[in-house]
């Protein structure tokens, strides 16, 4: 006995919401009533060109166009169709004055792109028509040349989520005809458009909560007016010379600014309006040490924030009570000073030198540094333990040097620097240098700390690194502690009372296995952990 059809048609819906494309299709065998009323009722449209080459191999617009021309002008003829067919059904019952809940449409085109434009233009008023409130365009075009959105979507005022994707946007010759008076979500995704288009998107959208662009150009300033709603902005782009970004919205709460490519900071990022931000994240080269100090002040109630590539960026200074997560990478700071007594998370990933650091945080830190492009020497391991000794616990320790000049003297290490090393949870070690210089390389990293874990990555046929490696484990299992009998102060050597091999991605291995140290250039890309127990209780002679 068919029950669900006896429900009312809003619940039916409901439950149709949540099948695909083709189980929607379906339905029309259940009956007649399903075929003829309860399936073009059914106010959500997904049209996926995807979706009708699932049936073939690799399916792709582009790939089945160069490869197989004739089905793929047969797979455009039946996406029309279908399209055509649906959308009437639904707009034929103009009587029973339908809304659509969404429409999205994700189309590859090819070629004849003017023969396409009027189809579609077609499709979205349809949309536009039955007021739809959440609208998704897709376009992936393969020839030169973006569609361009027709001005009509810009007088729906049902609109609430619009999100559009390889397309452009051409401001229209009416300065009335911008009516988003529902919009609450923007997204844009590789499209075109210029400074006037970003404001007048905006401008005219009092309800907007969350403003996404992705990868899109035309533009050489983003400009955001007061909108009071807004919750969350974030911009992902490939422009290069972006010379301001201001966004005036009071109740701002996230802020995502992701611009790898640009050249030089661009000249101001202005959020002062955003006193209630709680996330922030710079990705790129957005901002100089007096900016990053003025913009970082007015966010007092700020709880996570990250810095990733900002190569501008010299010194850091933070005091903050209610930052729960700080993580700043792949810059290159001198200096660092944190005072966040209430900081969870610390990660810290710097290129070149070792940053004067004061830092006041309570939790376990994560550190990465990179001295490739560095002259590596006795100076610098004193650098890594002075900074390391103004730390909380530290859980992780990553070390990356691939130089071909390294120096590194224990006795002048051991009269600027008294022992024993800080403890650490876990090192990683990945270093490329000559082979003379392996047994300094081990004295200055266990003369700096003594690791519970020592990570070594593998990498398969990379015998230089392999050597090195396989010498710090034969060097570990056979430690001569006679090496420093006549010394007042022991190596690392004297304190290392047992080594075993832990894991490789997270399997256990036999430990002392010479089979694996035989095999060890065979290994694939991973990372082989050693447990390292330490004993402190060394007398000196």
């Amino acid at each position: 006995m068919d029950l669900i059809s006896n429900l009312p048609l809003h619940i039916i819906h409901k439950i149709m919401s949540y099948l695909s494309t083709r189980e929607l299709a379906q339905t029309n065998l259940l009956s007649r009533k399903w075929k003829n009323n309860i399936r073009p009722t059914f106010p959500i449209f997904i049209f996926n060109q995807l979706d009708l080459g699932k049936d073939l191999p690799y399916f792709c617009p582009r790939i089945l166009f160069k490869y197989h021309p004739e089905k793929f002008t047969e797979s455009v003829e039946d996406f029309r169709k279908f399209v055509d067919s649906t959308l009437d059904q639904f707009c034929d019952r103009d009587e029973m004055k339908l809304r659509m809940q969404k429409f999205k449409l994700v189309i590859g085109i090819t070629s004849n792109l003017e023969s396409w434009y009027p189809l579609v233009d077609k499709w979205i008023g349809l949309a536009l028509e039955h007021q739809v409130k959440n609208l998704n365009l897709h376009f992936q075009i393969f020839q030169n040349g973006k569609y361009p959105l027709p001005e009509t979507v810009f007088l729906a005022k049902s609109i609430n989520i619009l999100k559009l994707y390889g397309c452009k946007l051409l401001l229209p010759s009416s300065n009335y005809a911008f009516k988003f008076h529902s919009l609450t979500k923007l997204k844009l995704e590789k499209v075109i458009l210029d400074e006037q288009m970003i404001q007048k998107l905006t401008s005219n959208s009092p309800l907007l909560e969350d403003i996404d662009i992705v990868h899109c150009w035309g533009f050489a300033y983003c400009h955001v007016p007061n909108l009071p709603k807004l919750r969350t902005f974030a911009i992902s782009s490939p422009v290069e010379d972006l010379t301001s970004i201001k966004i005036a919205a009071p109740n701002l709460r996230h802020c995502r600014l992701n611009l790898f490519d640009i050249k030089n900071p661009p000249y101001r990022i202005s959020l002062a309006e955003s006193c209630h931000l709680r996330i922030l994240d710079l990705t790129g080269n957005l901002i100089a040490d007096r900016d990053f100090d003025y913009l970082i002040s007015k966010f007092t109630l700020l709880e996570e924030l990250v810095v990733l590539s900002c190569k501008s960026l010299r010194k850091v200074t933070i005091s903050s009570q209610t930052l729960k997560l700080l993580d700043i990478r792949e810059c290159l700071l001198e200096a660092i000073h944190i005072d966040a007594p209430n900081l969870l998370e610390f990660f810290l990933f710097n290129y070149g030198k070792i940053p004067m650091a004061s830092i006041n945080i309570p939790c376990p830190w994560d550190i990465s540094f990179e001295g490739s492009n560095d002259n590596v020497d006795t100076l610098w391991y004193l650098k890594l333990r002075k900074f390391l000794e103004t730390s909380s616990p530290i859980e992780w320790l990553s070390i990356d040097i691939m130089v071909y000049e390294h120096s590194f003297n224990l006795e002048e290490f051991r009269q600027n620097s008294p022992p024993p090393p800080r403890e650490i949870q876990e090192l990683h070690l990945t270093v490329v240098i000559p082979e003379s210089e392996y047994a300094a390389v081990l004295d200055a990293y266990f003369s700096v700390c003594h690791p519970k874990t020592l990570s070594l990555p593998t990498h398969h046929g990379d015998n230089e690194r392999s050597n090195f490696y396989m010498w710090v484990y034969e060097t570990l299992v056979n430690g001569d502690t006679y090496c420093c009998s006549c010394s007042n102060v022991k190596c690392w050597r004297h304190y290392l009372k047992d080594i075993k091999l832990e894991s490789f991605h997270g399997k256990v291995a036999p430990p002392d296995s010479g089979e694996w140290k035989n095999e060890w250039r065979n290994l694939p890309e991973g990372t082989v952990g050693f447990a390292l127990e330490w004993c402190f209780d060394v007398e000196n002679d």
